[in-house]
């Protein structure tokens, strides 16, 4: 929420070709932050606050970014763990 006017700058600069707020794969958003600064469209803590929310917004949309197995060679590595006299056996019928 404290980005919203920061963005809000971007997109403005943006539409009047003061910025290229475009990333090239690899770029991160500190390149981006440095960009907007050299051009003077944000200042350096407007950029460190883009950055530190633009980072946590990438943390909450990997919220469900699961392993590809769902998590089962991780299962087998706990299982291989224990102890084959803590595994308990049914009996055959």
């Amino acid at each position: 929420m404290a980005a919203e006017p920061i963005e809000a700058k971007l997109r403005a600069a943006t539409k009047a070709g003061r910025l290229d707020a475009r990333l090239q794969p690899g770029e991160g958003v500190e390149a981006l932050g440095a960009r907007a600064v050299a051009a003077g469209v944000i200042g350096d803590e407007e950029a460190a606050m883009l950055v530190a929310a633009r980072d946590a917004t990438a943390i909450v949309v990997r919220v469900d970014d699961f392993p590809i197995d769902l998590g089962v060679a991780e299962a087998r590595r706990s299982l291989a763990a224990v102890p084959p006299s803590a595994i308990v056996r049914k009996a055959a019928a």
